[in-house]
């Protein structure tokens, strides 16, 4: 991978989590608890790719 494509990469998965953060909002149920399950895998899904990035480049 490309250094060029893997800024790409990281600079869309800052920019989700980024927007994540800002809407955190829509994940707050009645009491204002946060539903984790489903903030969870969003930013869980996040880490992955992030993570297949690092390894990416690290096999380079």
């Amino acid at each position: 991978m490309t250094a060029e494509n893997k800024q790409f990469f990281m600079k869309k998965i800052n920019g989700v989590r980024e927007y994540l953060a800002f809407v955190k909002q829509a994940y707050l149920d009645e009491e204002g608890n946060i539903e984790m399950l489903e903030y969870g895998k969003a930013m869980g899904c996040l880490d992955a790719m992030e993570n297949v990035l690092k390894e990416e480049q690290d096999s380079d």
